[in-house]
């Protein structure tokens, strides 16, 4: 958690409650979260078409952006009492807005990244196109293979044969 909250109470709902303290578990949640994405972001690059990572990868995102718009919520309901507070100081309202800004920010980053990833589906969908890409380019190598060393030389005497028939022809 950033130390840019660290130690700020605010009275919410008639609670004064240390902001840090009120986002602890919401906090260790998405960090748990973050940690198990990672981790399955690291396996689907060994092993891209595996679903059930695909749909942990899915899952977890989810997961992420309700835990991180859960804490967004809890950090605006913070600044708007810490607003509605007179005489609330000027640099704790600013960390305040630092942090609502920061989860924001990572709130985009991971709806961007669940909007990229897409769905299981699309994700089987685009493991399959790139392995058929994969065979048609093998494919087209073979073919200006086969064209290269074996069209050609046949073409070439087939070529020299019609030469040679026609000078035998003309004389």
């Amino acid at each position: 958690m950033s130390d840019r909250i660290k130690g700020i109470t605010v009275e919410i709902g008639g609670d004064t409650t240390n902001l840090s303290k009120s986002l602890e578990s919401v906090n260790k949640s998405i960090r748990t979260t973050q940690s198990q994405l990672r981790d399955v972001s690291t396996l689907l690059k060994l092993d891209p078409g595996n679903t059930d990572l695909l749909k942990q990868k899915q899952e977890y995102l989810n997961t992420a952006i309700g835990e991180t718009e859960t804490k967004l919520k809890k950090e605006k309901e913070a600044l708007q009492a810490a607003h509605d507070t007179e005489g609330y100081p000027s640099d704790k309202m600013q960390a305040l807005e630092r942090e609502v800004v920061s989860t924001t920010e990572s709130l985009k980053s991971l709806k961007n990244e669940a909007e990229a990833f897409g769905s299981v589906a699309s994700q089987q969908f685009k493991v399959a196109g790139e392995k058929i890409q994969d065979v048609g380019s093998k494919i087209s190598s073979a073919g200006s293979g086969l064209t290269k060393n074996i069209t050609a030389p046949i073409a070439a005497i087939g070529t020299a044969s019609i030469a040679a028939f026609h000078s035998v022809d003309a004389g």
